[in-house]
């Protein structure tokens, strides 16, 4: 820095010999998340306990043949490690296939020094080098194991705490979490472990009830939903691909059915008066349709991803991320 009187006289400005390059605009400007949203058709809604989903579709979709993180593991693409050393936060990735594959923000992998949760959506291309993924610790009471492998949890988070994650809570905010989801269902575990939740026979046969109830969500060309339970919308998963929802859709409806775990049912003679404090009738497709309009009006960021791909991040009207690639929404939450 210095004084303009030290600098002497001014030169004289030089022409451009040429016009300056255009600026070349961001990889990706979100244009594919707003244009999914506005095609959206919300279908007729399903219910189950104080849970409303509805069934979200579009009339023409695009199949970019994404493997699901559980398909990656069964075909041995897929391989997950502990860091060198050993670290909580973080794993590491490779895909060894020919297809690119997708792991969801809040799926579990088991095994390692202890099990985790995947924080952020991440799409490994084909046959990548191995990254850093970001996670958190969803089993506080083991650090051990002599295999640094993981395998597939086949579970995803409840919509609370993958929404923490989402957010970059702190560790221990998700082990509050985790805490109060084993609390309301009963659920103990030597190790602290959060897969126990999953496995254990109460709650898994009440998360394959729902997922019987609400099987008419999947349809041929649905590629998201949205839920309403209590005051308002709670979650939204949304993806360009009909057959990748189809693929995800039981974990997700299961993700869902955990939350819902200690919602009020509502009696087939209705409500009691002590009930109607808890529980508001769903909102209706409108609300949906202004929820999902939201993402028109909301403020687009581009964020970070170790993989393929662009990570956005949403606020504004409404709040979250998504992940595209190829000019598709991949999965958005």
């Amino acid at each position: 820095a210095y004084l303009e009187s030290d600098a002497g006289p001014s030169p004289a400005p030089v022409e451009p010999s040429q016009p300056p390059a255009p600026i070349r605009p961001p990889p990706d400007d979100g244009t594919p998340l707003r244009r999914l949203a506005r095609d959206l058709e919300i279908g007729r809604p399903y219910s189950y306990r104080g849970m409303t989903v509805y069934p979200l579709s579009l009339r023409a979709s695009r199949s970019p043949e994404i493997l699901t993180m559980d398909e990656g593991f069964r075909r041995g693409d897929l391989i997950v490690r502990e860091k060198g050393r050993a670290e909580v936060p973080a794993v590491r990735v490779r895909n060894d296939g020919q297809r690119p594959v997708f792991l969801m923000g809040g799926e579990m992998l088991v095994g390692g020094r202890q099990n985790r949760i995947i924080r952020d959506a991440v799409l490994l291309g084909p046959r990548s080098e191995f990254i850093d993924v970001a996670v958190y610790c969803g089993e506080k009471g083991r650090w051990e194991g002599l295999e640094p492998a993981f395998r597939s949890g086949a579970c995803l988070a409840a919509p609370g705490l993958r929404k923490q994650a989402a957010e970059r809570a702190g560790q221990d905010q998700i082990w509050r979490e985790i805490d109060g989801q084993m609390g309301r269902a009963d659920v103990r575990s030597p190790t602290e472990s959060y897969q126990q939740l999953f496995e254990e026979r109460k709650v898994s046969d009440e998360m394959d009830r729902c997922l019987r109830e609400l099987r008419g969500v999947c349809a041929r060309r649905s590629v998201g939903c949205v839920v309403v339970a209590g005051r308002g919308i709670v979650g939204a998963d949304l993806f360009s691909d009909p057959t990748l929802f189809a693929r995800l859709w039981p974990k997700i409806c299961r993700s869902y059915a955990l939350e819902g775990i200690g919602w009020p049912q509502v009696p087939k003679g209705g409500l009691r008066r002590e009930d109607e404090v808890r529980y508001v009738p769903p909102r209706g497709g409108d609300e949906v349709r202004r929820f999902l309009d939201g993402v028109l009006d909301a403020r687009l960021h581009p964020g970070y991803t170790p993989g393929a791909g662009q990570r956005i991040e949403i606020s504004g009207p409404v709040t979250g991320n998504a992940l595209l690639w190829n000019d598709v929404v991949v999965h958005a939450h």
